[in-house]
């Protein structure tokens, strides 16, 4: 690709490299990521918006991703439920969290914290793998945002 580093290599939709990607490449790879648009089909965008919110811990079991909407899509899914907290305050904190990508922010993965986190917003999320940098190019598709 020209201007970018060297001993990189843009296959599809992921950019790899030897060392930590630097603002310029992260653009670069979000650049190329927007031109191209989504690496799934069009009604498959936004597919998780209806999807149900946590179940009730009831003890009972609870919601099924096999159960739901996204069930005839063909991609590995995964729903997690845990209580990080209590309270406005917890809320306020785990807000501030999301907003700043921090749970990206692990040493070996990352995202910019000055990322934008609305609808249409650019994302580059970065991960050393066994010693080599991956770049990945993404878009926020949708946010919501229910208090506490």
């Amino acid at each position: 690709t020209a201007g970018a580093p060297r001993a990189e290599t843009c296959r599809a939709m992921v950019f790899l490299g030897l060392t930590r990607p630097t603002p310029a490449s992260r653009r670069v790879a979000m650049d190329h990521g927007a031109s191209r648009g989504y690496n799934y089909p069009e009604p498959h965008v936004g597919a998780t918006r209806r999807a149900p919110h946590a179940p009730a811990n009831d003890g009972v079991g609870g919601w099924r991703i096999a159960d739901g909407p996204l069930a005839s899509m063909p991609y590995a899914r995964d729903a997690t439920f845990v209580e990080i907290g209590r309270g406005a305050g917890d809320y306020a904190r785990a807000k501030g969290m999301m907003r700043r990508w921090g749970h990206f922010q692990l040493g070996w993965s990352e995202v910019a914290p000055d990322t934008g986190v609305k609808e249409g917003d650019l994302v580059c999320v970065c991960a050393n793998v066994a010693g080599v940098w991956i770049r990945n190019p993404l878009r926020v598709v949708y946010a919501e945002e229910a208090g506490p």
